[in-house]
């Protein structure tokens, strides 16, 4: 049986690279992320091929559309998509979403 060494007054490397993170703001930036790199999972795969999360900016997403009937019926969708960020990504930030 193995004991478990002590840190020695060490703080582990995830613990100073996610206050670090944390304090220039770049943590939350990566969290918002996921919405961007997960878009195809949010939506299916069938609307992925007519749209593309592009950025998000001010807590709101943005993504574009290929046609404007389509950018359309999106705009009726916001609210079960914004639901399934927050269900997917909970640590999302994401409040909006803007289609183009």
């Amino acid at each position: 049986m193995r004991k478990s060494r002590s840190h020695g007054g060490f703080s582990p490397i995830g613990d100073i690279l996610n206050a670090q993170l944390s304090s220039i703001g770049l943590f939350e930036k990566l969290r918002e992320q996921g919405a961007i790199m997960r878009w195809e999972e949010i939506v299916g795969e069938g609307l992925a091929r007519y749209t593309k999360a592009t950025r998000i900016h001010d807590h709101c997403l943005f993504v574009k559309v290929d046609s404007p009937i389509l950018r359309n019926e999106l705009t009726f969708l916001k609210p079960e998509l914004l639901e399934k960020i927050k269900i997917q990504i909970p640590e999302s930030t994401i409040e909006d979403i803007k289609f183009r």
